[in-house]
């Protein structure tokens, strides 16, 4: 289907986000990822919050590995995970802790 687009389509708001958002998901650039999907145009931002917490944990995941016992403070991960505010990422960390509980 992405072959089949014009250049005119390409340069529609929504289709050039959408494809950003899969060219950054396909080199697994979270952080460009979450900036994209704070700044989806239209309604866009509803159709990636269908898959932005499976995200979200792939991310925790990476950052996990990557920091080697490191700590991160709650507020720059939650900026770094586009949630509107610390709270948000607390109660999502405990909900994922809570679930995991039930496997």
């Amino acid at each position: 289907m992405m072959r089949e687009l014009t250049e005119e389509e390409k340069k529609n708001e929504g289709v050039a986000h959408a494809l950003q958002v899969r060219r950054a998901l396909a080199q697994g650039n979270y952080g460009r990822f979450f900036k994209l999907y704070q700044t989806a145009p239209n309604m866009g931002v509803h159709l990636m919050d269908i898959f932005i917490d499976k995200h979200r944990i792939m991310c925790l995941q990476r950052m996990a590995l990557a920091s080697h016992g490191s700590s991160l403070e709650i507020v720059r991960l939650s900026n770094i995970l586009a949630f509107d505010d610390s709270d948000s990422l607390i109660r999502f960390l405990t909900d994922i802790g809570k679930s995991s509980l039930s496997f």
